[in-house]
């Protein structure tokens, strides 16, 4: 009985945040398949009560554009490919790093692949939902490198396998390179909201500099 009314409960606020987002072409995490599956199959009012303040402080953190959003959630949704964002460090979609990202592909130090992972400090940070990728976008204002790989390529956590270098990376006398085709897309902090650029959105900004 408490379950059935707390859930009646939440699911009109859900409805009404929902609606406030629609009205300014904003997504929500509430119309994510991976919520909706999730808080349908909470056995107890608390978890239920839980999912949905996750949810709404991830909907409140920064807003996100829908066409973002749906784009993002469909990436998370595909069983076939594995997730994972990095960060710029430099400010601008016209910086030297975006330009470098997209013809040589992310940088990793040699030292930093000491173990055949991706995931740590300083690397990739993986991801298998889309209220986890959205968290980890909003975890702060500075723009994040989608990337998605093949599942037989990269595991969840970012392992892979000493046979595949050549297939994940390029290499100079430095640093050893993401392939930029791993890169997906890029999402940038506008004025009204994250947003997100694929590759030849990113190339037509680079030649306006």
């Amino acid at each position: 009985m408490v379950k059935n009314m707390v859930k009646k409960h939440l699911l009109n606020k859900m409805k009404e945040q929902i609606k406030k987002l629609n009205a300014q072409g904003l997504y929500s995490v509430f119309t994510s398949k991976y919520f909706k599956e999730h808080f349908e199959s909470e056995k107890s009012a608390f978890n239920m009560i839980t999912l949905y303040n996750d949810a709404k402080k991830c909907d409140d953190l920064y807003p996100v554009l829908r066409g973002t959003g749906l784009k993002l959630e469909e990436l998370a949704n595909d069983s076939n490919r594995v997730l994972a964002i990095y960060e710029n460090n430099s400010d601008g979609l016209q910086s030297d790093l975006i330009r470098r990202t997209l013809t040589s592909g992310i940088p990793i130090h040699h030292s930093q692949l000491s173990g055949e992972t991706l995931a740590g400090e300083g690397k990739l940070k993986f991801t298998d939902n889309i209220l986890d990728l959205m968290n980890m976008i909003k975890s702060t204002t500075k723009g994040k490198f989608v990337l998605s790989f093949p599942k037989d390529l990269v595991a969840k956590d970012g392992s892979w396998n000493g046979y595949d270098f050549c297939e994940l990376f390029n290499t100079d006398d430095e640093n050893i390179y993401v392939k930029p085709k791993y890169v997906d897309s890029y999402i940038n902090f506008g004025k009204e909201g994250l947003n997100r650029r694929n590759a030849k959105s990113l190339e037509e900004i680079l030649v306006q500099k």
